[in-house]
């Protein structure tokens, strides 16, 4: 008869009830963990129990104190991978691989770097795809599920992007045989449930706020329980980057992370910060392991990773045109080198810009650089004279130069992509070239604002219809020349390579996910017959100081480290756009800038 019986519950919680036994280790089960109820009847989480079960029955079994644990729990923790063991498996076949999605119902021809990332993928249970975008990420994907399938009834939940939806659903097409669909797991808790029950389709998709809603996340956690060979793919992974005490994105995910016994998480940028990025996507994957902050994350990835980069592909590089170094006018730059660089009567930069903290006024201030026109009551509190000589400005000299620069490209009958971080800049350039007669298409989503912690993308059905019929209309109509788009919105998930060859920056933050993948967006792998040059032009405000000047070094310093971490030397070797002359949890402002160094390089 067991002392112990140990048992899963319907909400993801570990049930553990003993006899008066269970008092011999007591002192130990209470400093381990973190218990809701009495030491003889009490719960525990399941990722709770699955990084500490081990120590948990060493327990037991040296005080000789039987227990005995139900199926469904016994049949969730049995097949867990571990990291140790998964390290050193070796490589898959490529043949092999060939022919067992083929009889999957795979037709899709894969390319020599798929299936040489397959044959590393498929060893293991749980990998992680680092390829830049246009690689070929999502089909891959889509194999590794293939490959590890038990039987024809296995699940694949992908959470992503919103943006990423359609993108999704046009891959499956192209990889199936079957007329398969993937069911958008959208609406209120009830009607998601319907869904993932009622639904004959394989293929499930949600974003990543859906998992924020309690009564949401509930229903996929008690879906994954009921279908334990389900795989799941975390696309864009780099989302759930920091702490998850922290970062909402990354505690709802690895809450999910010992439901499943086989996942992928996929990024190019898999480390737009720093090394810190990784900790909670190698918990996702290996939940039993429990690393922490310090831990050497690098090491632990580079055995269980694969990257096809932009070499791999014979793309050609992109031309980085000389940046545009484009001098404030009068009035702006006595604003920015007597009020911005030496404190006015004192006042720190938030009070300056009129917010709560310094983040936020770095981003107001990135923000007013490219178009002063819109914050004229900050000039007006700091003297009459300035708000006068900031309005007889107009848009300010970025603002007027990309407006320029775009006219000089739509002349020469070549559609551009603009970017800017901003939603005012971004209306305001749409605006004046509908003045123009210029056709132009706007996507407005996913900006920074001044109360987000985190990249927040919770559009509606409305917007992303209207996001993917901008993309049509940017892609197929001839007469619209012009898209302008903030990297939070489009940086993911939008292939305009085809179609577009040029690309302008307006501004950009400290956000190196944001600044890399949107460059993707034309620089895509494409028929080499039909590749082109593409070129990338950045303006910078050209001042002493330049907030624009301290941006670009920030983002050379992060590109070129994840360059390294990724044996990567096309990152390792990008094109600072810094003028070598002049003297936030969501990564729009990094974590060590201060008042007294935000200036300085």
């Amino acid at each position: 008869m067991s002392d112990v019986k140990i048992s899963i519950l319907k909400d993801n919680k570990v049930s553990v009830k003993s006899n008066q036994r269970i008092n011999e280790v007591a002192y130990f089960l209470q400093s381990m963990f973190s218990m809701d109820g009495s030491i003889h009847d009490f719960t525990i989480s399941y990722q709770d129990y699955l990084q500490k079960k081990d120590d948990f029955f060493f327990y037991l079994d040296n005080s000789d104190i039987a227990y005995e644990i139900d199926n469904i729990l016994s049949g969730l923790t049995d097949e867990v991978p571990r990291y140790d063991t998964d390290k050193d498996k070796p490589h898959i076949s490529e043949d092999k691989i060939q022919e067992k999605i083929s009889s999957e119902g795979f037709t899709r021809k894969l390319t020599d770097n798929q299936r040489r990332n397959l044959s590393a993928m498929c060893r293991l249970k749980c990998t992680a795809d680092f390829s830049v975008p246009g690689a070929g990420k999502t089909t891959e994907a889509i194999a590794f599920y293939l490959y590890h399938r038990k039987n024809k009834s296995d699940k694949l939940l992908v959470i992503s992007p919103i943006n990423a939806f359609k993108s999704w659903t046009d891959e499956l097409k192209e990889c199936l045989t079957d007329n398969n669909d993937m069911v958008r797991l959208r609406g209120n808790a009830d009607e998601i449930e319907g869904l993932l029950n009622n639904s004959q389709e394989n293929f499930f998709i949600t974003n990543f706020n859906t998992l924020w809603n309690p009564d949401k996340h509930k229903v996929i956690e008690n879906f994954l329980i009921k279908n334990p060979d389900i795989t799941i793919a975390i696309d864009e992974s780099h989302k759930m980057k920091g702490n998850p005490d922290s970062s909402r994105t990354a505690h709802e995910l690895l809450k999910l992370a010992p439901l499943s016994k086989c996942k992928i998480i996929m990024t190019g940028t898999p480390m737009p910060q720093g090394e810190e990025d990784l900790t909670s996507q190698f918990n996702f994957l290996y939940p039993s392991e429990h690393l922490r902050l310090g831990d050497n994350f690098i090491d632990k990835f580079q055995s269980i990773y694969v990257r096809t980069k932009k070499d791999d592909l014979g793309l050609y590089p992109i031309n980085f045109s000389a940046p545009h170094l484009i001098k404030p006018y009068p009035a702006f730059e006595y604003f920015y080198q007597d009020f911005i660089l030496k404190p006015y009567k004192g006042m720190q930069l938030h009070e300056i810009m009129q917010v709560s903290s310094f983040k936020k006024a770095v981003l107001k201030l990135l923000n007013v650089m490219s178009n002063p026109s819109h914050y004229l009551e900050i000039f007006a509190t700091i003297d009459s004279g300035l708000y006068k000589g900031i309005k007889e400005e107009g848009h300010g000299a970025k603002f007027d130069l990309c407006l320029k620069r775009i006219e000089e490209i739509v002349e020469a009958k070549e559609k551009v992509l603009v970017w800017t971080s901003f939603s005012y800049p971004l209306q305001e350039l749409s605006n004046e070239l509908n003045d123009l007669g210029i056709g132009n298409v706007a996507i407005k989503g996913g900006m920074p604002s001044s109360n987000q912690t985190e990249d927040h993308e919770e559009d509606s059905e409305k917007d992303l219809l209207t996001r993917e019929k901008a993309i049509t209309q940017f892609q197929t109509d001839p007469e619209c020349m012009v898209m302008i788009a903030n990297p939070g919105a489009a940086a993911e998930s939008m292939s305009l390579h085809k179609v577009c060859d040029r690309a302008i920056y307006l501004d950009r933050t400290f956000n190196a996910s944001h600044y890399l993948q949107s460059q993707d967006r034309i620089h895509r792998l494409i028929e080499k017959e039909k590749e082109r040059k593409k070129t990338i032009e950045i303006i910078q405000l050209d001042t002493k100081g330049s907030l624009d000047f301290r941006v670009d070094h920030r983002l050379t310093e992060k590109i070129n480290y994840m360059g390294k971490f990724l044996n990567d030397s096309s990152l390792e070797n990008l094109k600072s756009f810094r003028n070598r002359d002049s003297v936030a949890e969501d990564g729009q402002v990094d974590d060590d800038l201060n008042e007294s160094n935000i200036f300085n390089l």
